[in-house]
């Protein structure tokens, strides 16, 4: 007996209980799961250049200028147009001597920084300044800016919860 022949005899048998029966072969057939009366698909597949980056509800909604979305055999593709905006990008050293706690930096001659201006600070694992670049990645920094001055500079603030000892580099890019 075929899956429609199943579903029409299951919804002429059984009124009420029959229609949910129905729906439920209708949305596996479709690829959906029925529970409780209703159908619900699995969330899509979401990747960025072919790798998988996880799932999401079954709606995608493409905003922003330069942003499209076109759909190919079944495949959501969004494409964004190259920007011409820029940004600035600052690194700063800091000699954390006393092991775990919080270090700040002052970071000056920023001209570009306004009083919305968006900072974000985070560790550069290099060998430069004598650590390697896995005693960077497992020291854990906590890095944020703050204190914007404008056409001035920002605050650099580390919370180092491991102790790492050493020249740490961080790089801070804002527009």
């Amino acid at each position: 007996m075929s899956r429609r022949e199943l579903t029409l005899w299951v919804a002429l048998g059984v009124v009420g209980v029959g229609l949910l029966l129905a729906l439920t072969s209708f949305a596996y057939a479709q690829g959906g799961q029925a529970t409780s009366g209703q159908v619900t698909y699995p969330p899509l597949l979401f990747r960025d250049e072919g790798v998988d980056q996880g799932r999401a509800s079954r709606a995608v909604n493409c905003t922003g200028a330069g942003i499209t979305c076109t759909v190919s055999a079944g495949v959501v593709t969004v494409n964004a147009a190259g920007g011409s905006g820029s940004a600035n990008v600052v690194e700063v050293s800091v000699a954390m001597t006393s092991g775990s706690g919080y270090y700040t930096a002052t970071v000056t001659g920023q001209a570009w920084v306004t009083a919305s201006s968006v900072i974000v600070c985070q560790p550069f694992g290099t060998t430069a300044d004598g650590l390697t670049v896995e005693q960077v990645a497992v020291a854990g920094l906590l890095v944020t800016a703050s204190n914007r001055v404008v056409s001035t500079g920002f605050n650099v603030n580390i919370y180092n919860p491991s102790g790492s000892y050493g020249t740490h580099r961080i790089h801070c890019t804002g527009a």
